[in-house]
């Protein structure tokens, strides 16, 4: 049985709580209540989650782990959209049906979650949202919703950055290869302090869109850099992928093409010693500041396997 370990959602339960008695009351004031808009769903087959048309969750194998937490990819305007894209488990057999989207229509939901330190204290529905029926049985669906739904200190802003469809996509491709092979060397040798100097943008929009005080910014630092360390010489070479635009020609992926694999980011690690692996899916994107590829987002997990 697999036993997913979901990188964020780990770390910010381990933060730790201990503080100094004489600024108890401020702390417990900043951590006390926190706002999380979440995607509650229960899909049984596999799929891919975008928000606002960036990857928040996929897995093209086996079905995704909810819930999914909305604050990170949320942009700055009064409307969110959501795009979820189901697939059948065999692709020789139309397995989307009526039955299947009435099974997933009934968890599918976004809803406010109201947490006080780690505790869910109280689940607010903002919206329920449904697949429409089909007339026949299909080998994928897809569909998509714009929420309302803002939050106030919304982190996820692609105003300054390029839009990569503009470009010469051959010059494009030869760049991200380059960026990406940049950040495999990193993580694959083990220098993990570069890694997270790369990722620091990427970090700092997950703290603020989750109302992180320093205390919780520097242990999720330290979980990460554990995390990411185990990860030293486990990184596959980079091979079998195809480029994938996102953001709404903002960012930029690969992903790996290989069927062990399908869809997942092409830096995965495979650790066969103690049987972990670790999927890390980038999104990069092109600042108008200084013209330079740079890591916008990194979802990362760390992923037991028999």
């Amino acid at each position: 049985m697999k036993s997913l370990i979901l990188v964020i959602s780990l770390l910010f339960i381990n933060i730790g709580c201990s503080q100094n008695k004489k600024d108890n009351n401020i702390t417990k004031q900043n951590k006390s209540m926190k706002t999380k808009y979440m995607l509650n769903y229960s899909i049984p087959y596999p799929a891919e989650i975008l928000i606002n048309d960036m990857v928040a969750e996929i897995d093209l194998n086996q079905p995704p782990y909810p819930p999914c937490n909305l604050n990170e990819f949320l942009i700055p305007n009064d409307v969110q959209n959501i795009k979820i894209k189901i697939y059948s488990p065999n692709k020789e057999i139309n397995s989307i049906t009526n039955k299947l989207i009435k099974e997933v229509n009934n968890e599918l939901a976004i809803y406010e979650y109201i947490y006080e330190n780690e505790d869910i204290k109280e689940m607010k529905l903002i919206q329920k949202i449904s697949f429409s029926e089909v007339n026949t049985p299909l080998p994928f669906i897809e569909q998509s919703w714009n929420i309302n739904l803002k939050k106030k200190n919304s982190q996820c802003d692609l105003n300054d950055f390029l839009d990569l469809r503009n470009l010469d996509q051959d010059i494009l491709l030869k760049d991200v290869i380059n960026k990406f092979n940049e950040l495999r060397g990193y993580l694959n040798s083990g220098d993990v302090n570069r890694f997270m100097i790369e990722i620091s943008n990427s970090n700092q929009i997950y703290f603020e869109s989750n109302d992180f005080n320093e205390a919780e910014k520097k242990e999720f630092k330290k979980n990460q850099f554990v995390t990411y360390s185990k990860q030293k010489n486990t990184i596959l070479p980079i091979e079998n992928y195809k480029l994938r635009i996102l953001g709404n020609g903002k960012l930029i992926s690969l992903e790996r093409t290989d069927r062990a694999y399908l869809g997942q980011g092409v830096l995965m690690g495979i650790d066969k010693l103690n049987k972990n692996f670790f999927p890390n899916y980038i999104m990069l994107g092109i600042s108008k500041k200084d013209n330079k590829l740079q890591v916008f987002k990194i979802n990362s997990f760390e992923e037991g396997f028999e």
